[in-house]
């Protein structure tokens, strides 16, 4: 279980790392973060931090529904 955390978190925070340093992010009422910001977020597991999590992988998942919209 702990390996599939450590997993989603890697590959969330890849996601985020292949984005520009200059974008600023909004998170609802947390305020606005930079990339890097929300990167340690992430790592220290905050609620900031899951709230990232859960909004990639629902990014994620709806991947295929937007590409097959688009071909």
């Amino acid at each position: 279980m702990q390996e599939d955390i450590d997993y989603i978190k890697k590959l969330v925070k890849e996601r985020l790392r292949a984005m520009s340093p200059d974008v600023s992010f909004s998170i609802g009422s947390y305020g606005d973060f930079t990339r890097d910001e929300l990167i340690m977020e992430v790592d220290k597991n905050s609620e900031i931090g899951k709230a990232v999590i859960e909004m990639q992988l629902t990014f994620i998942k709806k991947m295929p529904q937007l590409l097959s919209k688009v071909q």
